[in-house]
Protein backbone atom coordinates (compact mmCIF):
# COMPACT_ATOMS: atom_id res chain seq x y z
CA UNK A 1 0.00 0.00 0.00
CA UNK A 2 1.37 3.24 -1.14
CA UNK A 3 0.87 6.35 0.73
CA UNK A 4 0.17 9.52 -1.17
CA UNK A 5 1.99 12.92 -0.28
CA UNK A 6 -1.28 15.04 1.48
CA UNK A 7 -3.21 17.65 -0.45
CA UNK A 8 -0.76 20.91 -1.44
CA UNK A 9 2.54 19.42 -0.88
CA UNK A 10 4.72 19.57 -3.70
CA UNK A 11 7.67 16.89 -4.05
CA UNK A 12 10.20 19.65 -4.95
CA UNK A 13 9.57 21.26 -1.86
CA UNK A 14 10.54 18.20 0.02
CA UNK A 15 13.40 17.36 -2.32
CA UNK A 16 14.61 20.87 -1.27
CA UNK A 17 14.75 20.32 2.28
CA UNK A 18 15.59 16.68 2.38
CA UNK A 19 18.91 17.26 1.33
CA UNK A 20 19.64 19.63 4.45
CA UNK A 21 17.75 17.53 6.42
CA UNK A 22 20.30 14.48 5.84
CA UNK A 23 23.11 16.48 6.21
CA UNK A 24 22.56 17.80 9.66
CA UNK A 25 23.05 14.76 11.50
CA UNK A 26 26.85 14.04 10.12
CA UNK A 27 27.24 17.62 10.69
CA UNK A 28 26.07 17.93 14.75
CA UNK A 29 27.86 14.38 14.61
CA UNK A 30 31.33 16.31 13.78
CA UNK A 31 30.17 19.35 16.19
CA UNK A 32 29.98 17.00 19.05
CA UNK A 33 33.24 15.04 18.09
CA UNK A 34 34.99 18.28 17.62
CA UNK A 35 33.87 19.30 21.06
CA UNK A 36 35.01 16.48 22.83
CA UNK A 37 38.20 16.61 20.93
CA UNK A 38 38.81 20.19 22.32
CA UNK A 39 37.87 19.57 26.16
CA UNK A 40 40.29 15.98 25.66
CA UNK A 41 42.63 18.63 24.39
CA UNK A 42 42.33 21.20 27.29
CA UNK A 43 42.33 18.52 29.93
CA UNK A 44 45.66 17.55 28.40
CA UNK A 45 47.04 20.97 28.94
CA UNK A 46 45.91 21.43 31.99
CA UNK A 47 46.86 17.71 33.62
CA UNK A 48 50.39 18.19 31.75
CA UNK A 49 50.61 21.58 33.43
CA UNK A 50 49.71 20.57 36.82
CA UNK A 51 52.37 17.77 36.52
CA UNK A 52 54.86 20.33 36.22
CA UNK A 53 54.09 22.33 38.82
CA UNK A 54 55.32 20.02 41.69
CA UNK A 55 55.02 20.87 45.54
CA UNK A 56 57.78 22.02 47.11
CA UNK A 57 58.73 19.65 49.51
CA UNK A 58 58.44 20.59 53.24
CA UNK A 59 61.18 21.77 55.44
CA UNK A 60 62.39 18.93 57.63
CA UNK A 61 61.36 19.16 60.97
CA UNK A 62 63.88 20.89 63.91
CA UNK A 63 64.90 17.79 64.98
CA UNK A 64 67.62 18.91 67.37
CA UNK A 65 66.25 19.32 70.54
CA UNK A 66 64.45 15.33 70.30
CA UNK A 67 65.46 12.55 72.01
CA UNK A 68 67.54 9.94 70.04
CA UNK A 69 65.44 7.53 70.40
CA UNK A 70 62.62 9.85 69.01
CA UNK A 71 65.27 11.00 66.48
CA UNK A 72 65.68 7.70 65.02
CA UNK A 73 62.04 7.18 64.78
CA UNK A 74 61.56 10.58 63.02
CA UNK A 75 64.11 9.52 60.45
CA UNK A 76 63.09 6.29 60.10
CA UNK A 77 59.43 7.97 59.31
CA UNK A 78 60.40 9.95 56.76
CA UNK A 79 62.60 7.40 54.76
CA UNK A 80 59.10 5.61 55.24
CA UNK A 81 57.06 8.23 53.57
CA UNK A 82 59.90 9.01 50.80
CA UNK A 83 59.58 5.48 49.93
CA UNK A 84 55.77 5.20 49.82
CA UNK A 85 55.65 8.58 47.74
CA UNK A 86 57.68 6.81 45.26
CA UNK A 87 55.68 3.89 45.07
CA UNK A 88 52.50 6.50 44.68
CA UNK A 89 54.58 7.67 41.88
CA UNK A 90 55.12 4.79 39.89
CA UNK A 91 52.36 3.27 40.98
CA UNK A 92 50.98 0.39 37.68
CA UNK A 93 51.40 -0.04 34.23
CA UNK A 94 48.31 1.45 33.21
CA UNK A 95 48.82 5.00 34.49
CA UNK A 96 51.91 4.50 32.56
CA UNK A 97 50.12 3.93 29.22
CA UNK A 98 48.02 6.73 29.75
CA UNK A 99 50.63 9.03 30.77
CA UNK A 100 52.29 8.26 27.15
CA UNK A 101 52.55 11.03 24.73
CA UNK A 102 52.36 8.71 21.50
CA UNK A 103 49.00 7.57 23.16
CA UNK A 104 47.44 10.50 23.84
CA UNK A 105 48.61 12.12 20.24
CA UNK A 106 47.15 9.01 18.73
CA UNK A 107 43.66 9.60 20.27
CA UNK A 108 43.75 13.12 19.59
CA UNK A 109 44.47 12.15 15.84
CA UNK A 110 41.92 9.66 15.84
CA UNK A 111 39.22 11.85 17.04
CA UNK A 112 39.95 14.86 14.48
CA UNK A 113 40.05 12.39 11.58
CA UNK A 114 36.25 10.90 12.83
CA UNK A 115 35.36 14.87 13.35
CA UNK A 116 36.85 15.48 10.21
CA UNK A 117 34.92 12.18 8.38
CA UNK A 118 31.69 13.77 9.78
CA UNK A 119 32.39 17.16 7.95
CA UNK A 120 33.12 15.72 4.91
CA UNK A 121 30.18 13.37 4.72
CA UNK A 122 28.27 16.85 6.06
CA UNK A 123 29.28 18.48 2.59
CA UNK A 124 28.74 15.63 0.62
CA UNK A 125 25.21 15.27 0.93
CA UNK A 126 24.47 18.88 1.17
CA UNK A 127 25.67 19.39 -2.49
CA UNK A 128 23.29 16.38 -3.12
Amino acid sequence: MQVSPPKGASTSSRAGRGGLNDALPPLLRGIGTTLVLTATVVAFVIARHGADVKMSASPPLAASNLPRDAQAELNSLTAEVRELRHEVEHENVVEEVLENRWFEWLGFTGTAIIASSFYSEFLIRRKK
